[in-house]
């Protein structure tokens, strides 16, 4: 087994890595670990019994042992297993409970490459939990991907870049949707239109730039309006009220405020 130096990452951090190739009939357990533990076969087969079952494990499959969960593994007599593992904890370890059975078949190579990284490497631990990253990315890509977000996803991307030119199919485009369908999918979850929920977060934002003292001109263009006038317009329909007119309320409230601040001073 490899020493590793507890990083305390915050994510998935890595405690332990080891190699061993095992004699025939070579055990563990029954035993309990106090931190997620996944081994990997590169050779060989034996046995991984948890929760009273006995799973048969080969080459290119790994087993997942839980934290305070008693398990037991044995080597088979005539071809026993060589394996690597990693031990670790983190906020997202937890995710790994989704791996139902706890046994599964994966691309042994992210394994090999972390061997290969402790080897060459004096201080292998942010290679090991980029590791941990990349396995928990295949394990369970496919499941999300069933029940993948487009709604979520269109929220965040319209929050990161409501400042560049969007459009709904630009956006269905980069989904692989059709247009229709992701506009009924968005209003459905959201009860308003991507167009207008857009129109939304530009709005919000312009506010909060007019409120610093941001002319009208450079609020819209930061938001992703260039025709200030058009802006303007838009502004008023969800506001009540012209940007320059918010813009002198929030700035005669502020004045207020500061009169008030002095005189009880």
């Amino acid at each position: 087994m490899d020493l590793l130096l507890n990083q305390h990452y915050h994510d998935l951090n890595p405690l332990s890595f080891g190699h061993e190739v095992c004699v025939p009939g070579h055990d563990c357990g029954p035993t309990i670990r106090q931190y997620y533990l996944i081994h990997c076969v590169l050779r060989g087969r034996g046995i991984f019994e948890h929760a009273g079952r006995i799973w048969p494990v080969s080459a290119g499959m790994i087993f997942l042992i839980r934290p305070d969960e008693v398990c037991y593994y044995r080597a088979d007599e005539t071809d026993p297993w060589e394996y690597t593992w990693i031990g670790f904890d983190g906020i997202l370890a937890r995710t790994f409970d989704q791996m139902d059975p706890p046994v599964c078949r994966i691309d042994s190579s992210l394994f090999t490459d972390m061997m290969a990284a402790v080897e060459r490497c004096d201080n292998p631990e942010p290679f090991l939990a980029s590791g941990l990253h990349q396995l928990r990315g295949l394990l369970f890509s496919d499941r999300q991907a069933g029940s993948r977000d487009y709604v979520g996803r269109v929220v965040n991307y319209i929050n990161a870049m409501y400042m560049q030119d969007i459009t709904v199919e630009r956006i269905a485009a980069m989904l692989s949707l059709d247009r229709r369908y992701l506009s009924r999918l968005f209003k459905e979850k959201r009860g308003m239109t991507i167009r207008d929920y857009l129109t939304h977060v530009r709005i919000e934002r312009a506010c909060a730039l007019l409120r610093t003292g941001m002319t009208v001109g450079e609020a819209s263009r930061m938001v992703g309006c260039p025709d200030a006038a058009n802006f303007s317009k838009l502004f008023h329909s969800h506001r009540g009220v012209s940007p320059k007119q918010y813009q002198l309320s929030c700035l005669d409230g502020e004045d207020q405020n500061e009169k008030g601040l002095s005189a009880g001073s």
